[in-house]
C-alpha cells in the first residue's frame, strides 16, 4: 500500500516517501530507507522538515551500526 501510494503522490510528497522509507526500514531495508528519507526531508514543507530529519537522522546512525555489525542486513 505504501508503494502505490507512493506511486500515486509522486516523491514530491513528504508523506508518501517517509512511509515507503520507514516500510524499507522495517523490512530491514536501512539503505534504502535512508535515500528515502533524504527525499522526504527534501520534499517536507517546514512544518514537517524537523520530524522528518530527525527520522533520517536516526536510519543514519542504524546505518551505521548495522554496518559494523557484519550479521546485520542493511
Amino acid at each position: 500500500m505504501a508503494r502505490k501510494a507512493y506511486e500515486k503522490l509522486g516523491s514530491k510528497n513528504a508523506k508518501a516517501v517517509s512511509v515507503l522509507a520507514r516500510v524499507h526500514y522495517e523490512m530491514g531495508h536501512v539503505a534504502t530507507a535512508v535515500k528515502g528519507a533524504e527525499k522526504a526531508v527534501e520534499a517536507a514543507s517546514d512544518a514537517e522538515k524537523e520530524a522528518l530529519q530527525a527520522m533520517l537522522d536516526f536510519y543514519k546512525k542504524e546505518l551505521e551500526r548495522r554496518r559494523n555489525d557484519p550479521a546485520a542486513k542493511l
